[in-house]
């Protein structure tokens, strides 16, 4: 649960990233300028560096990792209940 998480919330932050810069320029068009999600992320890399992509990554990974790793326990003890109930 927990390496699952800190990889979830590292390789899923530069997704977040473009989305949330594509929700500013519907919000508030004057801000960024970008022609699409490709356009978006190479602008980033561009004018940020590759960095960039990753910004809040650490604070992503500490919000992702406890609801991952509570989710792996729980499925975990769902199977042993059920083991344990029906035998198997």
């Amino acid at each position: 649960g927990l390496v699952a998480g800190v990889v979830a919330g590292t390789v899923t932050n530069p997704m977040d990233v473009v989305k949330t810069r594509l929700q500013v320029v519907r919000a508030s068009p004057g801000i960024f300028k970008y022609a699409g999600v490709f356009d978006c992320a190479a602008e980033i890399v561009r004018k940020e560096g590759l960095v960039a992509l990753f910004d809040g990554a650490f604070a992503r990974c500490l919000l992702v990792t406890p609801r991952l790793t509570m989710a792996v326990f729980v499925k975990q003890a769902i199977q042993d209940h059920w083991a344990a109930l029906w035998g198997r």
